[in-house]
């Protein structure tokens, strides 16, 4: 630390101040400039690709990707980002349940997910029954309703042959939410996904434009698609399912398998334990990108 010195500083009042000033070296410029060009920046392309995936009541709903990736000096990242922006997170093969409280229904279904060898669930003057098969379209959870975005990230890396390359993807997806009043990010406490947000897809999902035939070795919004569709229509189950009193605080539908709303405007709690606060870095980079 150098000794230290004085100042005369004339502020905007017309006025002469003196300050003491303490200096120390922190580093040169050399190390400066050089901690300024190996920080890798992260990049996402304003221009978003779309598609479309009919639902079971052959209904079509838009889906919007934002393509991202961390640029560094000696180029870009070999992992490719995808965002995707989806409508819904569905709950297939999940019935909905309705518990009577003392004399009264409330009005609301819970979600409850059977194991592949139970029996369809009969109704009684305590529970009212939506059977999965009994619902025109499976059970849905639409964050938007409570002012939310819904997003899966994806992140795909290229294996190159020659010119072209075959998209492979580079680790498991991630879904989370992104709340425009709190600014941030959140893991959603939900079925088969964990706290941080990765999501247990099991052995088929889609992992490669090489594995179907009706792609292109670089087709990659053709792969997000097929695995959005695998997403949306593979039977949920009860791995990764605890605290299931957080879920039916927040996961509330009507007898039609639509999500009602449950948050106010002011909205993700600042206490709640249903949405868990990000802490990805990928997804942290795009939270600040959206908040731009």
């Amino acid at each position: 630390m150098n000794n230290p010195h004085q100042e005369y500083v004339l502020h905007a009042d017309g006025n002469f101040y003196k300050r003491t000033v303490l200096e120390t070296v922190v580093c040169d410029q050399e190390e400066a400039m050089a901690s300024i060009k190996t920080k890798p920046l992260f990049f996402v392309n304003r221009f978003t690709k779309s598609f479309a995936l009919r639902n079971s009541t052959g209904g079509v709903k838009k889906y919007n990707t934002y393509s991202a990736n961390h640029v560094s000096p000696t180029g870009d990242s070999p992992v490719q980002l995808s965002f995707v922006e989806a409508p819904y997170f569905y709950f297939s093969g999940a019935n909905l349940i309705c518990r009577r409280r003392g004399e009264e229904f409330p009005e609301h279904y819970s979600l409850h997910i059977p194991y592949p060898s139970d029996s369809p669930l009969e109704g009684s003057s305590t529970l009212k029954v939506k059977n999965a098969n009994e619902l025109e379209d499976q059970v849905r959870w639409q964050p938007s309703l409570d002012g939310l975005r819904l997003f899966f990230m994806f992140s795909h890396t290229k294996n190159h042959f020659g010119e072209s390359y075959t998209a492979i993807l580079h680790t498991s997806p991630y879904v989370f939410v992104y709340d425009p009043v709190t600014k941030q990010s959140y893991a959603p406490h939900l079925a088969n996904v964990f706290d941080r947000g990765d999501i247990c897809t099991g052995d088929t999902f889609p992992s490669s434009t090489g594995d179907f035939d009706d792609l292109k070795s670089d087709d990659l919004l053709g792969l997000l698609k097929k695995s959005m569709l695998h997403l949306n229509t593979s039977r949920c189950n009860n791995d990764l399912r605890a605290e299931l009193h957080l879920e039916a605080e927040n996961l509330k539908f009507d007898e039609t398998g639509n999500s009602i709303r449950v948050l106010t405007s002011e909205g993700v709690p600042s206490k709640s334990s249903f949405y868990q606060p990000i802490n990805h870095d990928s997804i942290l980079s795009f939270t600040t990108w959206l908040n731009q």
